[in-house]
């Protein structure tokens, strides 16, 4: 309230009463937007300043924002919701579908319906908003005659009766529940396994909301071969609320069937605040995404004033960067938008749809955050732009700019020679090792290799040739292309020495900026100090 009431005093104010104002702030800044038009280091200066203002300002709002919609409860409550639901009798499934049945039976049912007629779990505090939803999808049983089909086009999307007898025409009308576990219907969002990434639609069933009902159900789905040799992906959805400290968790347990026999059990569970404005941090966080969206549009404004010099201005790396906190803060406001007008609607559903419809909103959410992490991100380099203003830190700056045309050399013979060694290692690993079974993978290891962390006995046990490619590698990296590196550093520190690294008009703008600051402050604060004693 005090920001926003500065805000207005700054735009209604008279200017014969700046002079007089107590606030030497806008003093100051009048007497800059003044004198702007006479003298260009001075609207340089007043730019630079209010650039490097905002920034400031907007970075301290975005951490606001993000802090405070977090809890450090969430992964407490990760844990202790996956040990109630006895999430590992789910993950010992190692390979038949009935130990999968009996997972469900004997462990996952009794910890979700504790008691008769109740909606909280085994932990007590977790209501059930939905009611449980196990879904699967299943290849196609007939072959496919096109050429190419993409993934989710090998799912199966007909419809069936009980048995998996084909119906023709396809109804979805029918009402009861062991024919609707037959048949397509999209519920919920995709899911993104350990094997592959699965759309959100499938053969789903609803439990009943009773231990009996539910064990009745499974049995009988399980007589008709629901889950079979067919099946390749089995998930199952759970709304939460937890009251007592105003968090929403969607949770979902999923097993991915090989086709070759076994499985991959995982898990993703998701926490937020849908009632975000709640208490003082609530208000705190509904200040700072206003003030946010207003520091937000003024930027907006400021960078296409500075767009109209079109050619000049993809010149500078912090333009460029302020093109991506722009698109990044918009996309944030853009999800902000559709995520809030979709919480009332998504929590109506599913108290009284009976379908589990928060993963989706709960997704975007998390996108959100996404958003607002890259755009905080390039704000804070982009402030590195302001390193310019001090001798040191601008020969650092010039030292990597000087390099960055060896650099550009040096990452394209990097980039070749790592992924030469990432597909020699996936290749001979790959088969025998989980961390060398995919080109990113393999990737992975090899860098944290590159670091210093790598468990040898990986490649000791699978025979000579890997062994000499990784020690091959190791050695190139670390005595060929890390000193390489090095040297280019050096020789650029050496050539930053010997030329102007800083602009002259760069410290003129820092010592013209101090001055006024200066005079506008401490100047003025010694003459009223002397008035007084006088």
């Amino acid at each position: 309230v005090i920001v926003i009431g500065f805000i207005l005093v700054v735009i209604f104010r008279k200017d014969y009463d700046v002079e007089h104002t107590p606030l030497r702030a806008f003093a100051y800044l009048h007497e800059l937007q003044s004198e702007a038009k006479k003298d260009p280091l001075r609207k340089e200066a007043i730019s630079s300043s209010v650039n490097a203002c905002l920034a400031i300002l907007l970075l301290f709002l975005q951490y606001c924002i993000c802090y405070a919609s977090l809890d450090p409860m969430i992964f407490q409550l990760h844990e202790s919701v996956l040990n109630h639901l006895k999430y590992a009798d789910i993950e010992s499934v190692s390979n038949t579908v009935d130990q999968m049945y009996s997972a469900l039976n004997d462990s996952f049912l009794q910890s979700v319906f504790p008691k008769s007629g109740s909606k909280l779990i085994s932990d007590g505090c977790g209501y059930r908003l939905s009611r449980v939803s196990v879904r699967q999808l299943r290849r196609r049983r007939k072959p496919v005659s096109v050429g190419l089909v993409s993934d989710r086009d090998k799912d199966e999307t007909r419809c069936f009766a009980p048995g998996w007898t084909e119906l023709t025409p396809c109804n979805l009308t029918n009402g009861e529940l062991l024919a609707q576990a037959f048949m397509n219907r999209v519920d919920g969002a995709g899911y993104s396994g350990q094997l592959a990434e699965y759309r959100g639609g499938g053969f789903s069933i609803l439990l009943p909301d009773s231990l009996e009902q539910s064990r009745a159900l499974i049995g009988e789905l399980k007589s008709l071969n629901w889950l079979d040799r067919h099946t390749r992906f089995v998930a199952i959805d759970l709304d939460l609320l937890y009251s007592d400290i105003n968090l929403f968790t969607s949770v979902t347990l999923a097993v991915e069937l090989q086709p070759f026999g076994g499985a991959l059990v995982s898990h993703q569970l998701l926490s937020t605040r849908l009632y975000r404005y709640v208490g003082a941090m609530g208000v705190f966080a509904l200040v700072s995404e206003i003030l946010a969206g207003i520091i937000v549009l003024i930027r907006l404004v400021l960078l296409l004033l500075r767009l109209r010099k079109f050619r000049d201005f993809w010149n500078s790396f912090e333009n460029w960067l302020d093109v991506g906190v722009a698109l990044s803060m918009t996309a944030t406001a853009s999800i902000y938008g559709v995520r809030t007008a979709n919480t009332g609607a998504a929590l109506e559903a599913a108290v009284n749809g009976g379908r589990p419809q928060l993963r989706a909103l709960l997704l975007l959410n998390q996108y959100f955050y996404y958003c607002l992490g890259a755009g905080t991100f390039m704000l804070q380099l982009s402030l590195l732009g302001l390193v310019r203003f001090s001798t040191n830190l601008s020969h650092l700056l010039a030292t990597l700019r000087l390099s960055l045309s060896q650099m550009r050399s040096f990452s394209i013979v990097f980039c070749v020679i790592f992924v030469a060694f990432s597909l020699l290692m996936n290749l001979l690993l790959g088969s025998v090792q989980q961390q060398f079974n995919s080109p990113a993978g393999t990737m992975s290891t090899l860098f944290t290799a590159m670091l210093g962390k790598f468990d040898i006995q990986i490649v000791t046990h699978h025979g000579l040739l890997p062994k000499i490619a990784f020690s091959i590698y190791v050695s190139f990296l670390t005595f060929v292309i890390v000193n390489f590196f090095v040297s280019v550093l050096n020789e650029s520190y050496e050539m930053s020495k010997n030329c102007e690294v800083a602009g002259a008009r760069d410290f003129q703008i820092v010592q013209f900026i101090l001055q006024r600051f200066k005079n506008t402050f401490w100047n003025r604060a010694q003459e009223s100090r002397m008035w007084i004693l006088t």
